[in-house]
């Protein structure tokens, strides 16, 4: 089955590396040198005498902000009005978010969602998700989605991250990688995680005069987490069940 290769030493669905951005016809395994010139790469650049990058949130959002806050930060990073903010309740998690779409946050890189999550009880912002692809924009074309993740991993991997926990472009599961995973001194974590598959186009899966071909959904995920250790989201009381 075809899948989208990431460039410069990044692991495409089925584990491969590949120095290119590849069509899913151009799925040949290339040489694991790429993948460790890379590690040699960025542990040069760790070594360098830059401090350690800062993970504060998003843009001018902080983690820590109240929701009022977050908001004026929203309008002002993307000059829209508070209108343009939607508010979305999670079921499960019992957290709160701010959830805006924006064109071109990468440049050709289409739309893409961003959701400000506010923690359960703290009600302060704890973590930040940049959505591309599927299923937010299925109509968003998968190479361009592929580019967004291959850039984000380069602006990354220039800054100085901790050593432990880092990951580069490291398979999570089948159609899942880690493209980038890297934590600040407070273990404020960033994480890019790219997830393809293919699917056959709805109805045409016991068609028998017409059989289509199985079409690619690719989705990124940007996050900026505050404490991935401990999420301030609702748990059950252990004493009360």
């Amino acid at each position: 089955a075809g899948g989208f290769v990431l460039a410069l030493g990044t692991i495409a669905p089925g584990g491969s590396t590949g120095e290119a951005l590849a069509t899913p016809q151009e799925t040949q395994p290339p040489a694991r040198e790429l993948l460790d010139e890379l590690e040699r790469a960025y542990r040069v650049l760790s070594a360098a005498e830059k401090p350690l990058t800062d993970v504060k949130g998003f843009r001018s959002a902080h983690f820590g902000m109240t929701m009022e806050q977050v908001e004026q930060a929203i309008m002002r990073d993307y000059a829209i009005q508070a209108d343009a903010i939607l508010k979305d309740d999670h079921a499960l998690e019992k957290t709160v978010s701010f959830v805006i779409e924006v064109r071109d946050l990468i440049p050709d890189g289409g739309g893409s969602q961003v959701a400000y999550i506010f923690g359960y009880q703290s009600k302060r912002l704890i973590q930040v998700n940049v959505l591309w692809g599927w299923p937010v924009f299925p109509e968003a074309d998968p190479e361009s989605v592929v580019a967004t993740a291959n850039i984000l991993r380069r602006h990354f991997a220039d800054k100085r991250f901790k050593k432990d926990g880092l990951l580069i472009n490291a398979p999570l599961s089948q159609g899942t990688i880690i493209v980038f995973r890297g934590s600040d001194a407070n273990d404020h974590m960033v994480l890019v995680q790219l997830t393809s598959a293919e699917v056959v186009p709805a109805g045409e899966e016991n068609s028998k005069e017409k059989k289509e071909k199985p079409v690619a959904r690719v989705s990124l995920r940007l996050s900026y987490i505050s404490d991935p250790k401990k999420l301030d989201i609702f748990r059950l009381s252990p004493d009360k069940f």
